[in-house]
């Protein structure tokens, strides 16, 4: 289904110190897989070893929730709630995104998602994906649109070539400039126009949201379907955005993490670690990491490893003695690993290769392939 929108909203300044977003994000884990020595390829799927091939994936991605790979016959197959299908054939590539992925083939975009497939468009010239939602110009009519949920939105139109100078794609929200630096803001079927002449205008989507630097008032604002809310009233130094989540550091280097109805200062200067999840966010203070989630902070480890991996509430690193170490929701795993054993983490498994012998580290417990 395709709709065109033509309804803009006016808006006035309002000033708010909390803001209320919701989000519903896929938070999948134990999914993982692997080549192994002898030519299988492997796939993990919460505490399950499965021989999906007798030859070995000639590449695969590792969603939230699924596992796209290309087979040795060079066909595009998804493993998903513990069954794989074939997609098509010729295929070497996909983009991956959280929940699903697109691939790209002679102008053509199609998409998976949670076990369906779509036909996006079949006259793409550029495309960008993020948070599950695809932005992509039709070169056939000239327009720039954005695709989630399985439908198509006009957002602009009659151009010659792409309507943007630069934009930002976060669920169901998109932001851009036009050519000649008006701003616009598509948030779940609607679109709010900006007249922000700036060239270089800095500024970041979210779920519904998008905060900006406001080069006229100086304020770091926030942008909704219900007004504009003054966040700050001097620009921001930094920022991030995951689903409904934000993290800035003000002018006056206050750490802050909006979520929910809640605003928390959580620093006073910019953090090493800085790592937003679907569920929560990662950080450092004074060398010690933490991590952040409803409105709870929880204390990690004392100093920044080297070597560090995360995923939604898992966090996985080197201690100081070299050893792997896990944090999982507060828990604490210790691998027992050989010196000589190699590590790949994927969601919140790892897959350990030592010699000729594949494995998996899942919930505290090690899962070897006979």
């Amino acid at each position: 289904m395709r709709v065109n929108i033509r309804k803009y909203w006016s808006i006035a300044n309002l000033l708010v110190t909390v803001l209320v977003l919701q989000a519903t994000i896929a938070k999948g884990s134990g999914l993982a897989c692997a080549n192994t020595n002898d030519r299988y390829f492997l796939i993990f799927d919460n505490g399950r070893i499965i021989k999906q091939d007798h030859n070995v994936a000639q590449k695969y991605w590792v969603g939230h929730n699924y596992i796209a790979f290309v087979d040795y016959m060079s066909s595009l197959r998804v493993f998903y709630k513990s069954h794989a299908l074939e997609l098509t054939s010729g295929i070497s590539e996909i983009t991956p995104d959280d929940s699903m992925f697109v691939w790209f083939s002679a102008g053509t975009l199609r998409a998976w998602k949670n076990g369906e497939v779509f036909l996006i468009n079949r006259f793409v010239e550029f495309y960008k994906i993020n948070e599950g939602t695809v932005v992509f110009f039709d070169k056939n009519e000239r327009t720039l649109n954005v695709w989630y949920d399985g439908q198509t939105y006009i957002i602009d139109e009659n151009h010659v070539e792409f309507p943007l100078t630069s934009m930002q794609i976060s669920y169901q929200t998109v932001a851009w400039q036009t050519p000649d630096y008006q701003f616009k803001l598509f948030i779940n079927g609607n679109i709010i126009s900006k007249p922000i002449y700036e060239e270089n205008l800095l500024y970041q989507t979210g779920k519904h949201f998008c905060v900006i630097n406001n080069p006229v008032s100086h304020e770091f604002e926030m942008l909704t379907q219900n007004g504009i809310y003054t966040l700050e009233s001097t620009h921001a130094k930094w920022w991030q955005t995951k689903y409904e989540k934000l993290l800035y550091l003000s002018n006056s280097d206050d750490l802050k993490v909006v979520t929910g109805e809640y605003t928390s200062i959580i620093g006073n200067s910019m953090p090493e670690i800085k790592l937003l999840t679907n569920r929560g966010l990662f950080y450092d203070r004074s060398q010690q990491i933490y991590y952040y989630e409803n409105h709870i902070e929880r204390f990690i480890i004392n100093y920044i490893p080297n070597y560090y991996y995360v995923f939604n509430d898992y966090f996985m690193f080197r201690n100081e003695l070299g050893q792997v170490q896990i944090w999982d929701r507060g828990g604490e795993e210790f691998p027992p690993l050989s010196p000589a054993a190699e590590i790949t983490p994927m969601t919140n498994v790892l897959v350990i290769s030592e010699a000729t012998k594949t494995s998996f580290w899942y919930k505290n417990k090690r899962w070897d392939y006979q």
